[in-house]
């Protein structure tokens, strides 16, 4: 199992089998030169990312109460609680409908508008990651 980093408009990819850590690189997208992480969670349709994203948001292990951003790309049988996201584990979510719309530009505004402490993208399983 090979790792290894691509560079992508501005985002350091970094791939572990079918999982992929995306890290904004510094003074591009955070205030006061802080990295903000960024997971990418691909994986097959219906293959149970929803799942595992909300067992690692629920996880208090791993989510301390910081302002978490969830970009959620397509639409499985799983839902996401938006009012439980947002009221219990500090979490707001926007969806993206097309892959030419998950850019540098939207990003950016994401960032000013919600100011997180991390960002998780819920990958749609179709689209090209290269």
């Amino acid at each position: 199992m090979a790792l290894y980093c691509v560079q992508r408009e501005s985002l350091l990819v970094r791939t572990d089998g079918s999982i992929l850590i995306w890290f904004l690189k510094k003074n591009r997208f955070a205030k006061a030169k802080r990295t903000i992480p960024v997971y990418l969670f691909t994986g097959f349709l219906e293959s149970g990312k929803t799942c595992f994203i909300l067992s690692v948001l629920n996880d208090p292990t791993f989510n301390d109460g910081s302002k978490t951003l969830l970009i959620v790309c397509e639409e499985g049988m799983t839902e996401y609680d938006e009012d439980y996201l947002a009221e219990k584990l500090n979490t707001k979510i926007v969806y993206v409908e097309k892959m030419e719309d998950l850019n540098y530009h939207l990003l950016n505004q994401l960032k000013e508008k919600y100011d997180p402490d991390q960002v998780f993208i819920e990958y749609n399983g179709m689209w090209s990651v290269s």
